[in-house]
């Protein structure tokens, strides 16, 4: 049913149980996994405090590097293999689960993967819901992985 499964993941436990549960149905369905992960631009106030942009950029992209890496040696542990992808946000106007949908079109996923930390109340309001937006715009079946 499920030929091209592409999981977003951000390095927190969630998203290793949503790994998990990708890889399992790449496995029962003989499918090709995408392993994605979104780094996007933060601006930072911090007062008087000189903050060079250029240095944060360099550390968060080299920490969504090392998240893939993580990643995708799970992959292989588990006897599979996986593209993986970083997308580099800069542009005020893109946002992670935009970036998440266009990829899973561009590739051609049938099924995107992604966890979902169940935020309620003022914490969904203040941080967003990634995972209710990829679920809104997503013309392909999502599915959304909680942490057990």
């Amino acid at each position: 049913m499920f030929k091209r499964i592409l999981v977003a993941v951000d390095g927190s436990d969630t998203s290793e149980h949503a790994l998990t549960q990708a890889m399992d149905l790449a496995r029962s369905h003989g499918a090709q996994l995408l392993v994605l992960h979104v780094v996007e631009e933060v601006f930072l106030n911090v007062g008087e405090e000189i903050v060079d942009p250029r240095a944060l950029w360099q550390a968060l992209a080299a920490g969504g590097k090392k998240t893939l890496e993580r990643y995708a040696e799970q992959v292989r542990a588990a006897g599979l293999t996986a593209e993986s992808r970083l997308i580099e946000l800069r542009d005020l106007g893109e946002t992670v689960a935009g970036s998440i949908v266009n990829e899973a079109e561009s590739w051609g996923a049938d099924l995107i993967v992604l966890g979902t930390h169940g935020r309620r109340g003022w914490r969904r309001l203040l941080l967003g819901s990634t995972a209710e937006e990829v679920a809104r715009l997503a013309k392909t079946p999502v599915l959304l992985i909680r942490k057990p």
